[in-house]
């Protein structure tokens, strides 16, 4: 299972059939005891991590390279966290995203995630109202898309000001984006 033990991501292969965790448990932290496990999950090189607190979502932005339309896995966190496993194996809702996903991250007053994909300088703004952990109806319809600076890269959210801020690494910029509150 993936979360089988507590432990520190190392490294994942190009291949993404295994990864590599360093024990904390059962082996002196720092040594070179480590563990594989197969990932359950169809994770496509996952770049960013954001949890809506209110719903116990996790939502993950899954890069795909930038050589494929990114996506954004959407966890049950209640059934999938350090304590409860059981929904771990399950396989999660998807919503799509731009290319080369990066960062996420999620306005909870606004019901929006905000995703800032890189390749193809998009913000995603995904409805998390119709797309969470116990409501996916929603995860497979087209969000809106808005164009952004060049290489949108990591995204926060000032959710009383209803605002996202995000970095564009290519032309040294912030984009100001209204989360639609």
């Amino acid at each position: 299972m993936l979360t089988e033990y507590v432990g520190e991501l190392v490294g994942i292969p190009k291949d993404q059939k295994e990864w590599s965790w360093r024990l904390r448990h059962g082996a002196k932290y720092g040594s070179r005891a480590r563990r594989r496990v197969r990932p359950q999950f169809p994770f496509n090189l996952p770049e960013g991590v954001a949890v809506d607190q209110a719903t116990d979502t996790v939502y993950v932005a899954n890069n795909a390279n930038g050589d494929a339309p990114a996506s954004v896995s959407v966890i049950n966190g209640a059934t999938c966290n350090g304590t409860h496993r059981s929904g771990c194996s399950q396989a999660p809702a998807v919503a799509p995203a731009g290319r080369a996903a990066f960062g996420v991250a999620v306005d909870q007053a606004a019901h929006k995630v905000i995703v800032a994909s890189f390749s193809d300088s998009s913000v995603t703004l995904i409805n998390a109202a119709t797309c969470h952990a116990t409501h996916t109806a929603g995860c497979g319809r087209t969000p809106a898309k808005k164009p952004r600076g060049s290489g949108a890269f990591w995204v926060a959210v000032n959710a009383p000001a209803g605002t996202a801020y995000v970095s564009n690494f290519n032309d040294s910029s912030l984009s100001v984006i209204s989360t639609g509150r």
